[in-house]
């Protein structure tokens, strides 16, 4: 199963890393931990 190119493996893993810090921000808007409105 591992047959992905290391840089390949790269890619897919930051654009996982992204995904979730979206996912998130995401969550803690719907549950109201963060504002949704920037500060400025």
């Amino acid at each position: 199963m591992n047959h992905c190119h290391p840089d390949e493996r790269r890619q897919i893993a930051a654009e996982l890393e992204l995904a979730l810090a979206e996912l998130a921000v995401i969550m803690a808007e719907q549950d109201g931990s963060v504002d949704a409105v920037p500060s400025f």
